[in-house]
Order: C-alpha cells, then sequence, then structure tokens
C-alpha cells in the first residue's frame, strides 16, 4: 500500500484535472506510469481515495469538481418563507457546492446545519420550519428584503469561487433530464442527482454555463419524483427505501444477515427502553410483531 495518502491524492487529482474524467484502473495505470508504484497496490488505494473535489460519476469514473465545476450556474426559486429570513434552502444549489467545502462564509453566505447552528436559525426564524434539519444558505439580514416570492437566485461557479446573483426571466432552455432518469432507473431503484448534474456535466460541456430553470422545475417537468438528491418514479417511497438502507448498512457493520438485523435493532431498543424506566406501552412496541424476530434464529453469537 501507498505510505503517503496526502501525495497520492494529490497525484490523483493532478492527473484528473490534465486529463479529465478516469475510472479507477485508468487512474492507477496512470498513477504507475508516473512511478508512484504498482498499479495492483495502487488500484487498491485509489478505490480509497476521498476528498471534497474528488467526485464520482454515474458512469464509474473519478473527476475533478474544481475543474469540472468552474463556470457553472445553478438557479433556485425563492419562497416568502426564505425571504423573510433570509436564509435559503440548498438542494438546487449542491451539485456546486462543493467549490465551497470547508469554507464557513463565500461570497456574503455562510453554510449552516439545523443541529449544528440551531440557535442562530432560530433567530432566522428556521426553527420548526419547513427545512431545519437540512443544510441551508445563510445570506446577511435585509439581501432579501426587495425580493418577490419566485424570483431567481442564482449560484455561480469561477476559478475565484462561488457567487450568488439574481436573475432576471426569461431563462435559456432547461436540459430535458427525463431520458437520463429513465436510463438509470433500470440499472439502479433511484437516481442520485447530484452525480447526474456532474455526468451531464461531463457529457455537454455546455450545460448549465448560462442560466436555466432550477433542478426542482427540471426534475418536475421530466415526471419525476424527488427526495433531497434522490430522483425516482412517481408514487416511490423514499421513505421505505431509506428505512431498507439503513438495515442493509447495520447488518453489514455487525456482520448479521439483512433478515436479522431489524430485530436485533429492536432488541437494542427494549434494552435502551428498560434501562431508562421508559415501560410505556413495552408490551404494543417490542412484542406486537413476533415475526419479527424470525431472523434470529440460527445467529449463535446473540446472547
Amino acid at each position: 500500500m501507498i505510505a503517503d495518502q496526502d501525495e497520492l491524492l494529490d497525484a490523483a487529482m493532478g492527473l484528473l484535472r490534465e486529463r479529465g474524467p478516469l475510472s479507477d484502473r485508468e487512474l492507477a495505470v496512470a498513477l504507475a506510469d508516473s512511478g508512484r508504484g504498482d498499479i495492483h497496490e495502487l488500484l487498491e488505494d485509489v478505490v480509497d481515495l476521498e476528498a471534497p473535489l474528488l467526485g464520482y460519476l454515474p458512469d464509474g469514473r473519478n473527476v475533478a469538481l474544481d475543474v469540472l465545476l468552474s463556470g457553472r450556474v445553478l438557479t433556485h426559486r425563492l419562497t416568502a418563507w426564505e425571504i423573510s429570513a433570509d436564509v435559503v434552502e440548498m438542494e438546487d444549489f449542491e451539485p456546486l457546492l462543493h467549490l465551497a467545502s470547508g469554507e464557513p462564509e463565500v461570497d456574503g453566505f455562510a453554510v449552516a446545519f439545523g443541529g449544528e447552528h440551531a440557535d442562530e436559525l432560530a433567530v432566522r426564524g428556521v426553527d420548526g420550519g419547513p427545512w431545519s434539519d437540512e443544510a441551508v444558505l445563510v445570506l446577511p439580514k435585509g439581501t432579501l428584503v426587495q425580493r418577490s416570492p419566485g424570483d431567481l437566485l442564482a449560484l455561480s461557479t469561477s476559478d475565484s469561487g462561488v457567487h450568488l446573483d439574481f436573475v432576471a426571466e426569461p431563462v435559456a432552455d432547461a436540459p430535458d433530464l427525463a431520458p437520463r432518469f429513465t436510463q438509470r432507473l433500470t440499472e439502479s431503484a433511484v437516481v442520485d442527482l447530484e452525480e447526474e448534474v456532474w455526468q451531464l456535466l461531463v457529457d455537454d460541456p455546455a450545460a448549465f454555463a448560462v442560466p436555466t430553470l432550477p433542478l426542482a422545475e427540471m426534475v418536475e417537468a421530466a415526471d419525476f419524483d424527488r427526495s433531497g438528491q434522490l430522483v425516482a418514479p412517481r408514487g416511490f417511497d423514499f421513505d421505505e427505501y431509506g428505512q431498507v438502507l439503513l438495515i442493509r448498512v447495520y447488518a453489514e457493520q455487525l456482520g448479521l444477515p439483512v433478515e436479522a438485523a431489524p430485530a436485533l435493532a429492536m432488541l437494542v431498543s427494549l434494552v435502551t427502553a428498560l434501562a431508562e424506566d421508559d415501560d410505556q406501552d413495552i408490551g404494543e412496541r417490542f412484542f406486537g410483531k413476533p415475526d419479527l424476530y424470525a431472523g434470529l434464529a440460527g445467529v449463535s453469537w446473540i446472547s
């Protein structure tokens, strides 16, 4: 394995900036050709590389986000609540905000998280709001006072970072995302909108070079449902999907069969409730579905 991961990451990012998106194998070969080590060891290391500006495309390639995202613009339609609070939900902007990663304040706005900045956001009237648990953009007070619901706020990127501005309509025609979503959904249950935007930028260098309609409206026009950065066919149960995903991760972490994970989680909750003297409706809460525990049969290490 390569001893200096930081040095390897710098070399990998340099190659991606110079050559464009590369698969893990292509990147490992390029690193080996530059004298970084054995290709087989390098391939193991490349798979584990992580950095704010290292993106992963749906087609399986790695990409340098600072190069890919520079010179792009995304828009968001303001709501009355956002105008009153000078706080803007960021889902329409997320594909570009990696360029602001690690910066507490960029071009007059800051990224805040409900859990970490609850007191600050409560002062703005965000406490209990529709996105009180999500990451938001906090603007200086009074920034939006002259704006009206429906106005378009644009986030643009350049070599110097990210910037907010207002744009007038009409804007340029938006890309048709429906064919992309339809094709990708033959491979998975949901589409990651952020990664799909990145892929579009690779496939079409002219995409999002000028203001268009917000991503939320593009998804709606394509006739798909959206939850955060996940997109799926109409009627998709995102809550159930999230629960199944969590159960799989939980099972993998504990080395359990997937069918045993819900029962173990229930038992852990039961022990916690008993330890905290929380015995209200305990029978109904923890034993109302006895079939749930069938998944623990044969899991010998649980005692």
